[in-house]
């Protein structure tokens, strides 16, 4: 968990406890996650209405933003099922981290491990969601140079198997989410300085967005042009 976080829940590690027994097949607890993992580069949510599964109180460090309770809860289920997790806080056993242990010769900093790991074990096991333990986050993402190129780094190890989606979605629902997420991933590395060249080619991977749809890599390629 990160250092700036507080558990409401009582008794919330006896949740955790009793989950792990009941279920062999579990292999992360979270609070916030992504059904869908994006092969656009992209942390753990999509751009998207429909993807994030969450309850959190989240607070604000760099604005002056109004505390958020999110509880995105769409299909008022108890636990969901989910791609991969935020790293603001999980659990899981020590058995499963001996067997897919965090990759700390690739990420070295505080982006990325998180997904990483969550990829990893949800090769095996289930990631979730739950909703009967919350917790508030006393700062939000900071989404600088250090975060857009750990994630082209995760993306490069993953691109081969994303992407990753715990629900049904028509291909038109996809490649909406795929589109408006590749969009703003393009905005934040022009932002942080990243140049067009190195942008190009990301889309031009044949493992990337490429092997999902050339009329959206064409689409992403004239998006990028007039940027």
């Amino acid at each position: 968990m990160h250092e700036d976080v507080k558990i409401s829940t009582h008794k919330w590690g006896e949740t955790v406890v009793k989950a792990f027994h009941k279920s062999k097949s579990l292999g992360i607890i979270g609070v916030a996650g992504g059904i869908y993992k994006a092969i656009s580069p992209s942390g753990w949510h999509s751009v998207s209405e429909t993807t994030e599964r969450s309850h959190i109180i989240q607070q604000f460090k760099f604005s002056d933003q109004e505390d958020l309770h999110l509880n995105i809860n769409p299909c008022q289920e108890e636990v969901a099922l989910v791609a991969c997790v935020d790293g603001v806080w999980f659990c899981t056993l020590k058995e499963i981290v001996k067997a897919h242990p965090f990759d700390d010769k690739l990420f070295k900093g505080f982006h990325g491990y998180d997904i990483d790991f969550s990829l990893q074990v949800g090769q095996k096991y289930n990631v979730t969601v739950r909703y009967d333990i919350l917790i508030t986050h006393f700062s939000e993402g900071n989404f600088n140079l250090t975060w857009v190129e750990e994630i082209l780094k995760l993306h490069q190890k993953w691109n081969k198997v994303l992407p990753i989606s715990k629900v049904s979605l028509d291909k038109k629902a996809q490649l909406l989410i795929e589109k408006r997420t590749f969009k703003r991933f393009i905005d934040e590395a022009i932002e942080n300085g990243i140049n067009k060249r190195k942008l190009y080619k990301i889309l031009w991977d044949r493992n990337g967005i490429r092997r999902i749809d050339m009329f959206l890599f064409l689409q992403l390629n004239r998006y990028l042009l007039k940027k």
